[in-house]
């Protein structure tokens, strides 16, 4: 039912996953003197599916649908881009010209010309989706699901090495 209730909002079936299935025996009450062996008399599942919303106003709608065809809990949501080589890029570039800046003041402080570079080293790319709270119990019953996403963070590290004439 909640799968049948997500795809009618138009997810594709192929952003919907399965992500962690378990069965829990439950076993028959016994008395604490008991040497028999203990008997299972029925199993509890547990079934976690992730759905992949590329479209962000879907995203609380996609929640109030699996909660009205039985989910009783939401485990995260995270949020990330799509496409990150143009954040990574950008956040690339940006570092360079804060490197190429700050060598230029202190070449200045040192009363010196900046040479040309002589070494570039990249010290990585971060990217920071804003954090999402763990899991919480929902109801059925609750008022529609708002979902913001903040702002994704993309950082970058480079060092340049100049040569001083």
């Amino acid at each position: 039912a909640i799968l049948k209730a997500i795809v009618a909002l138009g997810i594709d079936r192929k952003q919907i996953q399965t992500s962690q299935l378990t069965l829990f025996p439950i076993y028959a009450p016994q008395k604490p003197e008991s040497v028999e062996t203990p008997r299972i008399v029925a199993y509890r599942a547990s079934n976690i599916v992730s759905i992949r919303v590329e479209d962000l106003p879907k995203a609380g709608p996609v929640i109030d649908a699996g909660l009205k065809a039985g989910a009783n809990q939401l485990e995260g949501i995270n949020f990330g881009l799509k496409n990150e080589l143009p954040a990574r890029e950008q956040a690339l570039r940006e570092a360079v010209r804060e490197a190429q800046s700050k060598a230029r003041v202190i070449a200045e402080g040192l009363g010196v010309k900046l040479g040309k570079v002589h070494e570039v080293e990249e010290g990585g790319v971060s990217i920071r989706p804003p954090a999402f709270g763990g899991a919480m119990m929902m109801r059925a019953e609750a008022a529609s699901t708002p979902v913001s996403p903040g702002e994704v963070s993309v950082n970058a590290s480079v060092t340049v090495r100049y040569r001083l004439p």
